[in-house]
């Protein structure tokens, strides 16, 4: 299923597609005009501030990560996938059966500019989700082996989710569950790895955003230098710090507390038998009175 968050910002990536793709003659953001009111335009530098905007960059920047994601690992999503989704989700919700309320939900409540830009949206959502497929382990060995080591677990849970019996549970096997170990180790794991697979493809992506001001982004970049450099510093100070500790003799003994003697005890000093002396007289003292 489209996840909420996909689907809460579709009409602004879709939207953000086409505005990025033309941009490959990158106006500057004074020159990009994005609405008019009474005849007075609104230029794309009143916007860039937005939190909103920004976000909705990041969306379309990772919607083209996906799909270059999607070619790399040989993923394709057909048009028959697509569409099952679509019959599928229709079919699960019964106010969507309706063609009228269908399109209410696509133009209204999506605010998507048609149903083509739908299927873009599920055309990503099932990438991430053969993406997650391949990232997590699902072969058969590695199911075994959580049913070796989890069997317990997986017998009282499953047994709980189907309504079976004591005795029905006690009689589970590993090819009963095999496939609900499967689908808990995916929902567990593929969230994580894809976050991790994307991150990295981020991160080794050569990501330009126009719209940024050069001053502001000139700024950024000295900024980032710093931090960079900080972390640096940081790391070669823990790195020194690890390698005098290492260099240390094994057999270097911890001192000994103040006043311990040979075997470990606590010497009393003088000053604490006096008051000891007192406090012992002044409580045999209380006592006879």
């Amino acid at each position: 299923m489209v996840s909420k968050g996909l689907i809460r910002t579709g009409t602004v990536i879709v939207g953000l597609l086409v505005a990025l793709g033309a941009a490959s003659c990158q106006p500057s953001p004074d020159q990009v005009e994005v609405a008019r009111v009474n005849g007075k335009p609104i230029f794309l530098k009143e916007v860039t501030a937005n939190q909103q905007f920004r976000n909705a960059v990041e969306n379309a920047v990772m919607a083209h990560l996906l799909e270059e994601a999607a070619a790399k690992e040989n993923i394709v999503i057909t048009d028959k996938e697509i569409d099952d989704w679509i019959k599928d989700y229709r079919e699960k919700n019964d106010n969507y059966t309706d063609d009228l309320e269908w399109k209410k939900f696509i133009y209204l409540r999506l605010q998507l500019p048609s149903e083509q830009d739908l299927r873009k949206l599920v055309r990503l959502q099932l990438i991430q989700e053969k993406l997650a497929e391949k990232l997590v382990d699902l072969s058969e060995e590695r199911l075994k082996k959580e049913w070796e080591e989890k069997q317990a677990f997986y017998k009282t849970l499953y047994a709980q989710m189907n309504g079976l019996s004591v005795e029905e549970k006690q009689k589970l096997t590993f090819e009963d569950v095999k496939d609900f170990i499967r689908d808990s180790i995916k929902n567990q794991e593929s969230q994580q790895k894809l976050s991790e697979y994307m991150r990295k493809l981020q991160e080794g992506a050569q990501i330009e955003y126009t719209y940024i001001p050069p001053e502001l982004k000139q700024m950024r970049e000295q900024l980032q230098k710093q931090i960079e450099e900080k972390e640096k510093e940081q790391l070669e100070a823990l790195k020194k710090a690890r390698e005098e500790v290492a260099g240390k003799p094994d057999d270097i003994v911890a001192e000994e507390p103040t006043g311990a003697n040979e075997t470990g005890t606590q010497e009393p000093n003088s000053k604490g038998d006096e008051t000891g002396e007192g406090n012992q007289e002044r409580t045999e003292g209380e006592g006879t009175e």
